[in-house]
């Protein structure tokens, strides 16, 4: 008695069929138990009032005031808390504590890892422009 799973075309369809769904409940369940980190926003005011802080903690101590200063060392100092950063996190993000005069008003730069810079600008516009 010789049988024979796959003797007929209706039997092949229907085991690739099964074989596909298979593989898409698995890449579904991957999906849902790793999950795709979702991007998260930065709380722009804490990140202002952090550069206020640091500021007025660099006037009472009568030492110069920087043009810039990093996100991580508003987080080092204890004025923001990294989940206050949202996706700058691990990126070069400075924000200015100073105005200049010519041009736009530059309020945070970050240099993303594709080699661009993304910068924000006091009127509100962002801008993405080649480092």
């Amino acid at each position: 008695m010789k049988t024979r799973i796959l003797d007929t075309p209706a039997k092949r369809i229907s085991i690739a069929v099964a074989i596909v769904a298979g593989l898409i409940l698995l890449a579904a369940a991957i999906y849902f138990v790793v999950g795709i980190v979702a991007p998260r926003p930065a709380n722009g005011l804490k990140i202002i009032a952090a550069a206020h802080a640091y500021t007025r903690a660099l006037q009472q101590r009568h030492l110069p005031i920087p043009q810039a200063v990093p996100l991580q060392v508003l987080i080092d100092q204890g004025l923001l808390q990294p989940a206050d950063i949202g996706s700058f996190r691990g990126l070069d993000a400075n924000i200015f504590l100073t105005a200049g005069s010519a041009g736009p008003t530059v309020l945070m730069r970050v240099h993303m890892p594709d080699g661009t810079d993304l910068v924000l600008l006091a009127d509100g516009n962002a801008r993405k422009i080649k480092r």
